[in-house]
């Protein structure tokens, strides 16, 4: 189950990933976002290069500033990650 509970989660991001580059989140936004970092961090087994780029993305989100401003700083290489990780998904 964590397979699908990883790529629940990653799908679950995009949303709030896409409006942190236009607004401050709010709390609970933040909040879930956080949750969800941690379920991805767990990986994707089966997965090596889907579970490193999920790696990569939650290290670039920690470092991007946005659990503690709400807003994403580093926006490209954010959706880059994003982007690899929705073509890999299918």
């Amino acid at each position: 189950m964590p397979t699908i509970a990883a790529q629940d989660a990653l799908t679950s991001m995009w949303p709030i990933l896409y409006a942190a580059q236009t607004r401050l989140l709010n709390s609970s936004e933040v909040a879930e976002l956080r949750r969800l970092c941690n379920i991805v961090q767990h990986g994707i087994p089966g997965r090596p290069n889907y579970t490193e780029r999920a790696e990569q993305l939650c290290l670039s989100l920690h470092s991007s500033g946005v659990f503690e401003t709400g807003k994403l700083k580093g926006c490209e290489r954010i959706l880059e990650y994003i982007d690899d990780m929705r073509k890999m998904a299918g």
